[in-house]
């Protein structure tokens, strides 16, 4: 017989994120509906404490569920039970809120001449600027949870991305005439007037959107180390001619560009959450741009437009389309809202699920925006280094139907943890910059990559390779990995007629392009 039982998370796992995940499952006999899950060590008067006991909706063939819980910092007693009742499962989750220079922030950027900042909405839709930041922010905090859980599912942890801290977005502040700093679930989000107008923005095309954003917001002191996703609060449908205004959905470099187009149906609260990715209301797609993938429903549209932010943010990780298959950088994340609830008002389409392509997955693992954490024994001090380089990326794919996303599955070790005496934050990427340097590890020296005349390509990588990948036409057609950090290569040779017959080169007109990441988040490219 089942018994309570979670499925994601290992004794005493640690995250370096505060909204957790929870895949579980309880027994058919129970006959549940919803459970809740919640900090039994909840700190009063905390979030953690004010946003408890989400009913969180069971599936009734297989008794299984997806809830989420805010953490605290350190050590959290994770409860989980019926509506009305005591807990019937209990485990520790430790939270390591980690200081990181490499982070992303949310910017809201508005027009130079807006009085009343407002996104277009239904008039049965909050669309002020207060409701804008919780919306944004939440949505900012379930792209964390997801990236992380989707590393997971391949085997690589729960590493995320940080974003940004309030301490360090008031460190320099700009005047108030230009930016604002509002702050939900402990994201600040940076509301930023721009210098044009709104009928100005209005006649520009989505790239000439990206370009001017992207130069405006070029003017902060660590501008290498910050990403920015940004939402467009313009962004307008003209029903009487149906034209779009102020949208595109492009990410590369620093900038995650997106319109504010969906904003109105994404969760404001964690309650909302599972409402959202099941609310069957349709969307009003003669006054508002429905931006569903054609699903034409709510939950469609908070799944699709969130999810694409997190693609975007792929490409700003150095992360392009996959040739083949689906994925995050593909089509999959208009399934994002299968991460987070079990209610599925898309069965149809049961293949498609919302997941990292492996090549992604692995040069996430070695980003140096990405950071885990490790619950471990022994007193041991970590090592540290701190780099930078520049990122690349490719704009949002428009297919004219859904892919089939169908998913590699890899096996993840769930061997218990010992007794924990403290916390490790772990990377195989970069870290804060004060912090001593790695003695064994070669600074500066990003990866090499050459071709000599016998038709070999060779990779050089002093810290170790962390995964090499073939792209063709811009896009990812099949890559290396090497996650062994105990055994690091620093030298790897292939011929470049075997990388043309695993790529599937035939058109002699395809470029091709090798990209390194190394064990310390060091990126090189070169075309061959």
């Amino acid at each position: 017989m089942v018994r309570w039982r979670v499925e994601n998370l290992r004794p005493d796992e640690a995250v370096t994120f505060p909204l957790l995940l929870i895949c579980g499952q309880v027994p058919l006999n129970e006959h549940l509906t919803c459970v809740v899950v919640y900090l039994a060590n909840a700190q009063p008067g905390s979030l953690v404490a004010e946003q408890q006991r989400t009913p969180w909706p069971v599936r009734n063939c297989d008794g299984r569920f997806r809830a989420l819980v805010w953490l605290q910092p350190g050590v959290n007693l994770v409860a989980a039970g019926p509506l009305s009742g005591p807990a019937k499962l209990q485990f520790r989750v430790h939270y390591l809120d980690v200081p990181w220079d490499y982070v992303v922030r949310a910017v809201y950027v508005v027009p130079r001449d807006a009085v009343e900042v407002r996104f277009q909405a239904p008039p049965d839709e909050d669309c002020m600027l207060a409701s804008a930041v919780r919306r944004f922010a939440l949505a900012l905090r379930l792209m964390q949870t997801a990236a992380a859980e989707l590393l997971h599912e391949q085997g690589l942890g729960h590493l995320s991305f940080c974003i940004e801290r309030m301490s360090a977005a008031c460190a320099t502040p700009l005047p108030g005439n230009i930016e604002e700093i509002h702050c939900a679930y402990d994201v600040p989000v940076h509301v930023r007037r721009l210098s044009r107008t709104r009928a100005e923005l209005h006649a520009l095309s989505g790239d000439a959107l990206w370009g001017m954003i992207a130069e405006e917001l070029s003017n902060i002191s660590n501008r290498q180390q910050c990403i920015d996703v940004a939402v467009m609060s313009f962004t307008s449908k003209d029903a009487s001619t149906g034209r779009v205004y102020g949208h595109t959905a492009l990410g590369g470099g620093t900038l995650a560009l997106f319109g504010s187009s969906g904003m109105y149906a994404w969760p404001q609260t964690l309650s909302e959450v599972p409402k959202r990715f099941s609310d069957r209301r349709r969307v009003d797609s003669i006054n508002f741009f429905d931006d569903s993938a054609g699903r034409g429903e709510r939950w469609a549209l908070a799944s699709t437009t969130i999810g694409a932010m997190l693609h975007e943010l792929g490409h700003c990780l150095s992360l392009p389309h996959p040739c083949r298959g689906g994925g995050i950088m593909a089509r999959g994340f208009d399934y994002f809202y299968r991460l987070f609830t079990v209610q599925d008002p898309d069965p149809e389409r049961e293949a498609h699920e919302p997941h990292w392509d492996r090549s992604a997955a692995c040069r996430l693992h070695f980003h140096r925006h990405f950071v885990g954490a490790l619950a471990v024994v022994e007193q041991i001090e970590p090592d540290w280094a701190s780099f930078t380089a520049q990122p690349a990326a490719s704009p949002l794919p428009s297919p004219e139907r859904l892919e089939h996303d169908a998913r590699v599955p890899y096996q993840v070790a769930n061997a218990p943890h010992a007794s924990v005496t403290r916390m490790l934050p772990v990377t195989n990427g970069a870290s804060a910059s004060e912090r001593p340097s790695h003695p064994l590890h070669a600074v500066g020296r990003s990866p090499r990559i050459t071709l000599d005349a016998n038709g070999f390509v060779h990779i050089f990588a002093p810290n170790g390779i962390g995964h090499i990948g073939y792209y063709v036409d811009g896009d990812v057609a099949d890559h290396d990995e090497f996650l062994d950090s105990a055994r690091p290569v620093e030298y790897f040779q292939i011929a470049l007629d075997d990388i043309r017959r695993r790529c599937r080169i035939q058109k002699p007109t395809s470029t091709l392009r090798i990209s390194c990441i190394d064990h310390l988040g060091e990126i090189n490219e070169q075309a061959v």
